[in-house]
């Protein structure tokens, strides 16, 4: 990482009065620092390109701010526009911004500033992992200081689910070619200093529009790989909140006299991924053996230890589109080694599984399935990578876990539809019939059509796309004795509004 970074900005952040050797000084309060583990870096500060789900997504919520955000109940809210409007016919999307809202930099935010956000965000050149969901955009327009509008080329019924995705974030327009180098947001906390082997630094932003809500004057990651450390270090009070507790551990701290877990239930997903445009992947039978070795109840079962739910797609068992009827079903290793020979693999065949590592539950899951795939002379090599160097669009076979999303539309269109970002980059799954469905389905907003559309697309993934979703997991964090006031989040980010410490 870069050398400024690691300098850490002692002078810059000295100047800010928020440092608790300033603030001690004049009022003799002492300055509140929570402490939170991660167990990887980033993979980028840029916000667009952002899909690691544990610092990127927690720093980020803290420093930017986006049009709009998702509460812990999933509800769109409000975040930097106060309020937003379709036409009739879902195609003309209306936003009004708040006013007064300042960038770290001190300027105050307007619609232009979202208008070259969003031009940025849809420019290829960008990589943004929303970029399918920005296709449908024929323009974006400042009506005025504090209005943005998005016309689409298609009626979408969910646009304001994609104004809240994380790599949303509103970024101001004089300062985008920096922003890897200078992060400046709107949001209740300002970046100090990075260094990817040791701490993140943020500093509370008192210019923040709903300043009261966030109560200390700094907060610090610490990237800690492994969790047995961060576990130990959280009981010993050395931190005070570990993120994204493997189930194990959910299971250690619940005995804990220092500490203790918030668990919810969660979309997040995990699936066996195949790139469709590399062998062996590109045979549609092999794609189909690994259909037929996965056993999710097992996977599940061994991989969770009861922290969590097998299931068939993205949309998760709670849903009320989900269709329980569609069967989990069991592995049939005499079905998978029929279609291998029918492949051209009357011998068997050995292909690498790459995952990210120092991630529990995905090793469990990868053990697993190399030795149920033995049953079908199935070979799979297990190839774990540093988390932040894990690249799937380069990787035949995978295992992938994903945050959940908040409407069926942003849980599926990216990663099953022939133009989806996530599928574009890593699978290149096609169904014309998948297309269709998902196109139809976000296009309407009656209940009842939408819910017999996503029956019929959850009967196809069960068997076919772009790989075998295995499972939803559930989501905890440890937290110190000391924490008042914190839960977990379905978002699986950080919640820190009115979380404080006891002394």
């Amino acid at each position: 990482m870069m050398r400024w970074l690691r300098i850490r900005a002692r002078a810059v952040a000295a100047s800010l009065v928020l440092l608790g050797t300033v603030v001690g000084a004049q009022d003799s309060k002492a300055e509140s620092v929570l402490r939170i583990s991660a167990n990887t870096p980033v993979r980028s500060l840029d916000p667009a390109k952002h899909s690691l789900g544990q610092l990127e997504y927690n720093y980020s919520v803290l420093v930017y701010d986006r049009l709009t955000a998702f509460d812990d109940k999933l509800n769109i809210v409000p975040d930097l526009a106060e309020s937003w409007e379709a036409s009739a016919d879902l195609k003309t999307w209306t936003y009004r911004l708040r006013k007064g809202v300042k960038f770290h930099s001190g300027r105050e935010v307007d619609a232009e500033d979202v208008v070259a956000t969003y031009k940025r965000l849809a420019d290829p050149a960008n990589a943004s992992v929303i970029l399918g969901s920005l296709k449908i955009v024929e323009k974006i327009e400042a009506p005025d200081k504090y209005t943005v509008r998005f016309t689409l080329s298609t009626p979408y019924s969910s646009w304001p689910a994609i104004t809240s995705a994380f790599q949303a974030v509103i970024l101001p327009r004089d300062e985008l070619d920096t922003i890897t180098t200078k992060l400046v947001g709107t949001g209740p906390y300002k970046f100090v200093s990075y260094d990817p082997n040791g701490t993140m630094e943020l500093v509370r932003n008192p210019d923040y529009f709903d300043a009261t809500a966030f109560k200390f004057d700094r907060v610090e990651f610490k990237i800690i790989p492994d969790y047995s450390t961060a576990v130990a270090a959280l009981e010993r009070g050395e931190l005070d909140i570990v993120w994204g507790l493997p189930p194990e551990f959910m299971d250690k701290l619940k005995g804990s006299k220092t500490a203790q877990v918030s668990e919810v239930p969660t979309g997040t997903w995990a699936m066996f991924g195949m790139n469709e445009s590399i062998p062996p992947f590109d045979n549609p039978k092999v794609r189909q053996a690994i259909f037929k070795l996965v056993d999710r109840r097992k996977i599940a079962e061994i991989a969770l230890f009861g922290h969590g739910t097998p299931t068939i797609s993205p949309l998760p068992p709670f849903h009320p589109f989900y269709d329980s009827a569609i069967p989990i079903g069991a592995a049939d290793p005499a079905a998978a080694k029929k279609l291998l020979a029918e492949a051209g693999y009357p011998n068997g065949l050995t292909v690498q599984l790459w995952m990210p590592a120092q991630q529990p539950v995905l090793e469990r899951m990868a053990v697993t399935l190399r030795d149920i795939a033995k049953e079908a002379n199935l070979t799979v090599e297990i190839h774990p990578v540093p988390e932040d160097q894990f690249r799937p669009s380069t990787r035949p076979f995978m295992i992938n876990n994903f945050s959940g999303r908040t409407t069926p539309d942003t849980m599926l269109f990216e990663w099953y539809h022939s133009t989806g970002s996530w599928n574009t980059q890593n699978w290149h799954f096609k169904s014309a019939e998948v297309d269709k469905l998902l196109e139809a389905a976000r296009q309407t907003t009656n209940v009842e059509e939408q819910k017999k559309l996503y029956t019929r697309f959850q009967e196809i993934a069960a068997e076919d796309g772009p790989g075998v979703v295995i499972f939803v997991l559930n989501h905890a964090d440890g937290y110190g004795n000391k924490v008042k006031g914190f839960q977990s989040s379905p978002l699986r980010t950080l919640n820190l509004r009115n979380v404080t410490l006891a002394n």
